[in-house]
């Protein structure tokens, strides 16, 4: 038996717009994300057997189809024109689920990129891409990492320039939201405020981190419903302990604050830890 360990790291959108929907139904996004350094273990490997096997020691992880990365593994063997073998898939899951953060999609980069070792096949980084676009929308950006801005449902990618050196603490409250429930919403619901992403982009460009996180937004903040309301308590509690902005990832649950003080990002973290929230402190990762 042979093995690949990667690990497959999480992601958050520094901005998050809609700017349309689609014929078939997929709504049209602009936004920058980011790869950060909270990852799950994907450990890959072969075994005599036939079919794909997939554990986890989270329970609430479907261990069959519906997985991503085991969807990932059936799409790799199909670009490859190969008969599916036997494989063992093991998730050892850090990244919160049901936050906003890809925890799914990148679990089915790392397989991705897990298999491409594996079986020695040196597929480029772009027809990757090409097989992650197939597992879901934010596998491709998985996939390439760093700081990038996705147009399309997602999958269409422009790299960006590395976000500058920061402390990034991630909670997530103890419930998750709807992703079809916000975007059911969006539909019903007239939308006024969007991000400034051209500006966030100048910014970044400039390396001006105070002027991005001025332009942190996320577009579905104003249609989350109001059980859900304590995503601003947690954004004013990092703004106390002195982040220079903050924003809901995705379609949430979980927000995120940017500092450039360790220190008071710490301070953050713990805070949040004594409301019994679950709080991560992580940095951004560079692409490939």
């Amino acid at each position: 038996m042979e093995a690949v360990v990667k690990k497959a790291y999480a992601k958050i959108n520094l901005t998050l717009d809609v700017t349309g929907r689609r014929d078939d139904g997929y709504h049209t996004v602009l936004s920058v994300m980011q790869l950060v350094d909270i990852y799950d273990t994907v450990t890959v490997e072969t075994h005599e057997g036939k079919g794909i096997l997939l554990r986890s020691g989270a329970p609430y992880i479907p261990c069959d189809n519906r997985n991503s990365a085991w969807k990932a593994a059936q799409a790799f063997f199909r670009y490859c024109r190969m008969e599916p073998r036997g494989l063992r898939i093991a998730i050892d899951k850090r990244i919160p689920v049901g936050a906003g953060l890809g925890g799914g999609s990148a679990d089915a980069a790392a397989v991705l990129h897990a298999l491409n070792e594996l079986y020695d096949m040196a597929i480029p980084a772009d027809k990757l891409l090409e097989i992650g676009a197939d597992v879901g929308a934010d596998v491709p950006f998985c996939i390439m990492g760093g700081t990038a801005l996705a147009e399309g449902i997602g999958d269409k990618l422009r790299p960006l320039r590395d976000m500058p050196d920061c402390r990034i603490v991630i909670c997530k409250p103890p419930y998750s939201c709807s992703t079809p429930a916000l975007y059911e919403r969006f539909d019903l619901h007239r939308v006024n405020k969007h991000p400034d992403t051209e500006g966030f982009l100048s910014a970044l460009e400039e390396g001006n981190l105070d002027q991005m996180c001025k332009r942190l937004f996320n577009v579905f903040e104003n249609l989350i419903p109001e059980h859900s309301r304590e995503i601003f308590e947690i954004k004013d509690s990092m703004f106390d302990s002195g982040a220079l902005g903050a924003s809901m990832t995705g379609t949430g649950s979980a927000i995120f604050g940017i500092f450039i003080n360790c220190a008071e990002a710490a301070a953050a973290r713990d805070k949040l830890l004594k409301v019994g929230y679950d709080v991560r402190l992580s940095k951004p990762r560079p692409g490939l």
